[in-house]
């Protein structure tokens, strides 16, 4: 994606992958610097962006920024959460002696943004944008360094060779994710929600608007709608999370008809624990249900954990639910795909059409009965969770 939106600026733009394993050709980081390198100066390009970490770029037009900056090495601000007091970024302000690096005096008030602009700094890693005109004058190898400091002897190679490395902290572009791929759960992003907060809520798979319903500034988000009596609907999720949630759903051998409350042994269903998912959704949940709900339904208190939570599916084969109650104090339903004409019915005189990525909150008690309608093509799935 960051090819194709580089092309409005760059004319053409071309992307490689290497990989360090050691069934692969290329095994070291500064081997797979110099291929990638060799590659620029056979396609003639003009700038080339190395990364070597698992980075997601919050803002898509973090490399336009960074050409339209036009300095010879260039990186954005990267952290690991902008909320943590004390965030993991992408850079160090000083050097020592033997060529290694340590922090700034400013660079807790850098990290933090409290100084924001264009910095000229000793070191970066992660990611970075150089001139090809000038990669002739930089190095990634070094005898007396170990080849997982390879970052150190390039960032010492820049200064030695007379450029500066320029940071741009004025907006947070890029965010590091955290952890490894669990390799048991089909599609792991989700799976990194508890260790990467920021980049959940911001860009794979929150719509901005509606996450701020939790947070201080909730009266200026997108309106909450109110379509049935103590029936609240938010556009929450994007389509992204919809998708992927249903890959890693039917990617499972293990739906079945469970007892999860009287009457839902009827629907087709799947623990989100049993994909992985169990951690990622009581983090969502706990971070995110309590203030929403609170202030919905005045009187009732949560922690936001889940009693159970599970994927639903219907067909144009399945048969329509009776009307069902909900566990614990409140349910919220997430819908992943509508199908064709796939609907809910409140106490069976209020009709609700969820679209992806529509969550659904309502009381579980019996003045909020819900029934489960198919659609008449394609596959209904939702999430569903109790709450206490």
């Amino acid at each position: 994606n960051e090819c194709i939106d580089g092309v409005k600026l760059l004319k053409r733009c071309a992307a490689f992958k290497f990989y360090n394993s050691s069934s692969q050709e290329v095994r070291t980081n500064e081997a797979m610097h110099e291929t990638a390198n060799n590659a620029c100066r056979e396609y003639n390009c003009s700038w080339i962006w190395h990364q070597d970490s698992n980075i997601l770029n919050v803002n898509t037009e973090v490399m336009r920024k960074l050409v339209l900056i036009n300095v010879s090495v260039s990186s954005s601000l990267i952290v690991s959460d902008i909320n943590d007091d004390n965030p993991a970024v992408n850079f160090w302000g000083d050097t020592v002696a033997n060529g290694f690096y340590k922090r700034s005096p400013d660079y807790f008030d850098v990290s933090k943004q409290l100084y924001a602009g264009l910095f000229a700094v000793p070191y970066v890693s992660g990611a970075y944008l150089v001139k090809a005109e000038v990669m002739d004058d930089l190095s990634f190898h070094q005898p007396s360094y170990k080849d997982k400091d390879s970052d150190i002897v390039f960032c010492n190679s820049v200064r030695k060779s007379g450029h500066l490395f320029f940071l741009n902290t004025e907006s947070v572009d890029m965010n590091f994710i955290n952890g490894r791929t669990n390799e048991s759960v089909a599609y792991p992003m989700f799976e990194y929600i508890p260790e990467n907060k920021l980049a959940f809520y911001l860009s794979f798979y929150m719509k901005w608007d509606h996450y701020r319903q939790r947070d201080w500034s909730w009266s200026a988000a997108t309106m909450v709608q109110h379509p049935c009596e103590d029936v609240y609907v938010m556009e929450l999720f994007t389509p992204n999370f919809g998708n992927t949630m249903v890959k890693a759903a039917l990617a499972s051998e293990q739906w079945g008809y469970r007892s999860w409350n009287k009457g839902w042994e009827k629907l087709d269903t799947l623990a989100l624990h049993d994909v992985g998912y169990g951690k990622a959704w009581e983090f969502f949940s706990t971070d995110y249900i309590p203030t929403v709900a609170n202030r919905k339904f005045n009187g009732f208190e949560s922690t936001g954990h889940p009693l159970g939570a599970f994927f639903t599916r219907m067909t144009n084969s399945s048969e329509p639910t009776d009307s069902l109650q909900g566990n614990g104090v409140f349910t919220v339903l997430v819908s992943l795909s509508e199908g064709e004409n796939g609907q809910l019915f409140f106490n069976d005189i209020c009709k609700v059409s969820p679209k992806v990525g529509d969550v659904l909150i309502f009381p579980s008690r019996l003045t909020n009965f819900v029934r489960f309608v198919p659609p008449k093509n394609g596959t209904m799935m939702s999430i569903v969770s109790f709450y206490k």
